[in-house]
């Protein structure tokens, strides 16, 4: 069995990752520990902490420690960074590198698309595995819709998600990322964005990649179930979590865990890059349309 060591206290993944780990009998990593973290710019960071620290102490019996230096790491085999602030992902980062193990950041990486090379940069230069991404990106259900579009010449295709929103979180960047992590696992060509709007509290962007057309339809501050749907000249056929499939995150672990018994491991590089360049793009869009909408409204 290998350890892991958690950085954050103020996410329900925190809580999430350890209780599947800790309970996996397939997956061969636990986590031992968790170092005490919350952004007191983020609301639901500061709102949640508590309750998450007295489940990992009372449910889970883990130790919360104060900061790194209090952490025993000779038997530490990995970190994970899940706090819900991404503007302090790479001073965390930077803090962990030194100890030479494998790092998962949860999603995003970092709000700045500036600081994307840094952090593999840094990863490359100390010969760690780095990994970054959303559970959407490994998913069974994008996987068999990406399989299905690759056998049809022409298609549209309309990616159903959640955009809900946290205050001082960059609109695109709670939620709305979980989408582009679906579009770009199932179009890995260039992409077009033809329109980007706002219409009765939904977002909707539409625009082609190679020979399919596609739209995102996403409800603001309401919850959807993550799906898409594919309509060709003969048939429609969706694709949605089925019920005999794992929870969500447990697919995104054991990719990263896989990443973790590999040496030196920055192969999500590229598809990391492109999905927070999309994300920040769509996060500017997102922005001057809620002022335009705003601003028609008074």
């Amino acid at each position: 069995m290998k350890n892991i060591i958690l950085i954050g206290t103020d996410s329900s993944h925190a809580l999430a990752f350890t209780r599947l780990l800790n309970t996996s009998k397939e997956l061969d990593w636990s986590v031992v520990g968790v170092v005490r973290y919350a952004s007191s710019q983020i609301p639901i960071s500061i709102n949640r902490e508590s309750d998450i620290i007295q489940k990992f102490q009372e449910e889970c019996h883990l130790p919360i420690y104060n900061q790194i230096a209090d952490v025993p790491l000779e038997n530490v085999d990995a970190f994970m960074i899940v706090n819900v602030n991404a503007d302090d992902h790479l001073e965390w980062f930077n803090k962990l590198v030194v100890y030479g193990k494998p790092i998962f950041v949860d999603k995003p990486l970092t709000y700045k698309k500036s600081e994307i090379d840094s952090f593999y940069q840094l990863a490359s230069q100390k010969q760690i595995t780095l990994n970054s991404s959303s559970s959407l990106r490994y998913v069974p259900f994008v996987k068999r819709c990406r399989h299905y579009l690759l056998r049809k010449e022409k298609a549209h295709v309309v990616i159903k998600a959640p955009l809900l929103l946290e205050k001082n979180i960059p609109s695109f960047y709670w939620y709305g990322i979980h989408a582009v992590e679906i579009f770009c696992e199932i179009f890995t060509g260039e992409k077009t964005i033809l329109s980007f709007e706002i219409d009765n509290d939904r977002v909707k962007i539409d625009g082609t990649s190679q020979v399919y057309s596609f739209q995102l339809e996403m409800p603001i501050n309401q919850y959807c179930d993550f799906s898409v749907e594919i309509l060709t000249s003969d048939e429609t056929v969706s694709f949605h979590p089925l019920p005999e499939d794992k929870p969500l995150y447990y697919y995104l672990l054991k990719n990263v865990l896989a990443e973790f018994d590999l040496s030196n491991s920055t192969t999500d590089y590229e598809r990391t890059r492109e999905v927070i360049a999309l994300t920040d793009k769509f996060n500017k869009y997102f922005e001057t349309a809620m002022k335009e909408v705003k601003t028609h409204e008074c």
